[in-house]
């Protein structure tokens, strides 16, 4: 029963499917965490479903790429995106690092973020249109899989990177969450990542070493602008990390078609 009820509460927190509400007990928001991936998983099942009747019938690859690129904007409600563009602003300011934290607390937007937003997303969408155009049904499953690892990695690093708040949504989530949820998520990681390398290894390797880079350049940076890492932060490395993994399956596969590999 208390599975069912941190599935729940993760799909509540981090998504717009529909759930059965109650009242949440102490553990909840820390055990929810292990379930963070599913929601990766359901946006990648989608985005399957998607792209499989893009191949079976042939349909305008711009058509189907928008349609996959708002999938996750849909299921989760712009969650993240909200993240992304909080700490684009405060990384714009070029403030001291307690203006920084204050900025991510700002309702408001700025000119960078949306301008940083536009670029994020005209990425995604012509990576995600080349995929279509030069993948097949075997990367499409590794396009899939981006969401799952994604989200991995957001929780595994929100809980083993210093913290730039003692307070707030994301440290009343990963306070009391203990060792066994990192354990959890790593070994879903590494499930994700089977998964991938089984697919194709070719597109499989490269994003795995690009994709531990990332997470590298993630905690440098969140420790030298914030102290460590935020709840908006984590929304930050989830857009970021899709975004760049569409680009790079995006080149390989362009790569392969016109080497012949």
């Amino acid at each position: 029963m208390k599975i069912l009820r941190w599935i729940a509460v993760s799909f509540s927190m981090f998504s717009r499917i529909p759930m059965p509400h109650f009242k949440w007990e102490e553990d909840d928001m820390s055990k929810c965490l292990i379930f963070f991936p599913w929601i990766g998983a359901v946006i990648g099942l989608i985005t399957y479903g998607v792209g499989y009747i893009y191949y079976s019938f042939n349909l305008p690859f711009w058509a189907v790429g928008t349609s996959i690129l708002l999938i996750p904007i849909l299921i989760t409600g712009g969650f993240h995106l909200d993240g992304y563009m909080d700490v684009k602003d405060a990384l714009s300011s070029y403030a001291d690092r307690e203006k920084k934290l204050e900025i991510l607390k700002d309702p408001n937007v700025g000119s960078f973020a949306i301008i940083g937003i536009i670029c994020r997303i005209l990425i995604s969408l012509v990576s995600i249109c080349m995929i279509l155009l030069y993948g097949n049904y075997r990367s499409l499953m590794v396009l899939a899989l981006i969401f799952w690892n994604a989200r991995c990695l957001s929780g595994i690093t929100s809980m083993a990177f210093p913290k730039a708040r003692k307070s707030g949504m994301l440290y009343s989530e990963t306070k009391e969450s203990g060792k066994s949820i990192p354990v959890f998520l790593a070994l879903q990681l590494l499930l994700g990542i089977g998964a991938i390398i089984y697919s194709d290894y070719r597109l499989g390797i490269m994003m795995t070493v690009v994709g531990g880079l990332l997470v590298l350049l993630y905690k440098k940076k969140t420790e030298k602008e914030f102290g460590g890492v935020t709840g908006d932060t984590a929304g930050y490395f989830i857009t970021c990390f899709e975004s760049d993994m569409f680009l790079l399956m995006a080149v390989l596969l362009w790569v392969f078609s016109n080497c012949g590999l």
